[in-house]
């Protein structure tokens, strides 16, 4: 009959030490001193996933055993029942001497999430009773599940990764945190959670659902507070696979409360409140589109008309007295109605549109769009006074000042030669 008898605390230490190195670089030691001050440890190559086992052999009679041997080691999650972790681990010609022998095991890291494990062992096709009760060095115990790490240091806990990769396959990152239902990170202090980079990001978050970054400030704090002192991003934020039926936004801010604010934004002496690339929509508390800043060269407010089937881009359009509120198709000339040109001819969009969306037309108030113009009768130089026109939806020549008074639509910025219709650029001034 063969027996093991444990030396406990080496085993212990010896198993729990590699329970440690399976995690990288994350050893809990006493707190002392600032993580600045320790410095950085280079690592040179990833931990293995193996732990060191001690035991020694006796016969029945306690009689220390040398020779050679075979072993096979199992790891358990009971001490008598429960099921088989991992796989196998087959050891032949194990030496002992004395009735002591060292082996190392390999051993899957997922294993070793906090769970109570025991190790179960085979000698020469004997298993061998008791299971052997895989046990901590007491500071392993700050890294189990539910465990708290603190201390008076600038940081309860400093992970750093001054090489490429800590774990075989992870990512480039001091620590990879993940909750499948909550959160992965949670912090508290005068600063929940604090990142820093020379180069890359400083905090990075990924939501597959839910939030990838969420934060709360209360009793006047900040809740998410970002400096760039190199150029570069203070906040760096990137939404991607929107689609038409769902959009995606790099960013959203909301005031909860009926005085809160959903964003500030504050310029320094010589910057920019804002610089954005691409068209900008500002939508008003009912969700509808109230501002709309594109790359056009015209300011345009949005009306309905009521004979919006005449009406295409560059038609001049006066005010509809059968409609208050309504715009309709100019059909005499001279018409003091004059109200604006239907923006958007010739592929010309607009640089400010007001109510977007809500109305049927964007009509051009101000500034360059292409027009309609008849010079059927008169041709147009620019510079020309234009006014409305007999023909319905364009402009003509104001060739009668007296008339034209409170009837100008604006002026010509191309010509268009005597007998011809058609669309050219005109400066809407409307007086």
């Amino acid at each position: 009959m063969l027996h093991t008898r444990m030396t406990i605390a080496k085993c212990a230490l010896a198993a729990a030490t590699t329970l440690l190195l399976l995690t990288g670089s994350a050893v809990a030691s006493p707190p002392a001193q600032d993580p600045a001050v320790l410095g950085e440890i280079t690592l040179t190559g990833t931990v293995a996933s193996k732990i060191s086992y001690q035991g020694q052999l006796t016969d029945a009679g306690g009689n220390p055993l040398s020779g050679s041997y075979n072993l096979v080691f199992q790891l358990w999650n009971d001490a008598s029942a429960g099921s088989q972790v991992g796989s196998n681990v087959t050891r032949n010609g194990v030496a002992v001497s004395g009735g002591l022998f060292t082996v190392e095991l390999d051993v899957p890291q997922s294993a070793f999430n906090g769970q109570a494990l025991w190790l179960r062992i085979q000698v020469s096709g004997q298993w061998l009773s008791p299971r052997q009760a895989l046990l901590p060095v007491p500071y392993a115990f700050s890294l189990v599940p539910g465990a708290l790490v603190e201390g008076p240091a600038l940081a309860g806990l400093s992970v750093v990764n001054t090489n490429r990769y800590l774990l075989p396959g992870a990512v480039n990152s001091a620590g990879y945190f993940k909750h499948s239902f909550a959160t992965g990170v949670y912090g508290t202090g005068m600063v929940g959670v604090s990142g820093e980079a020379t180069s890359g990001s400083g905090v990075s978050a990924v939501a597959t659902t839910g939030k990838g970054i969420w934060a709360k400030a209360t009793g006047g704090g900040n809740a998410v507070q970002a400096e760039v002192t190199a150029g570069g991003y203070a906040v760096y934020a990137v939404a991607s696979g929107g689609n038409a039926a769902r959009l995606g936004y790099a960013g959203y801010f909301e005031g909860k409360g009926d005085m809160d604010n959903g964003i500030l934004v504050k310029a320094g002496n010589y910057g920019y409140s804002g610089d954005f690339y691409g068209p900008v929509l500002v939508r008003g508390r009912s969700g509808n589109e109230a501002v709309s800043l594109g790359e056009g060269l015209d300011y345009a407010e949005a009306f309905d008309v009521s004979d919006q089937e005449r009406v295409s881009a560059g038609c001049v359009l006066v005010i509809d007295t059968e409609n208050p509120g309504k715009l309709t198709t100019s059909t005499r000339p001279y018409d003091t109605r004059v109200a604006g040109i239907a923006a958007g001819a010739n592929g010309l969009g607009s640089g400010v549109r007001l109510g977007a969306g809500q109305f049927d037309q964007d009509v051009a108030l101000g500034g360059r769009v292409y027009c309609n113009v008849d010079a059927t009768e008169v041709g147009v130089e620019p510079g020309d006074l234009l006014t409305t026109s007999a023909r319905p939806g364009y402009a003509m020549k104001a060739a009668d000042y007296a008339r034209a008074q409170g009837a100008i639509l604006g002026k010509a910025m191309q010509r268009l030669d005597k007998g011809q219709a058609g669309q050219i650029l005109v400066l809407v001034t409307l007086q």
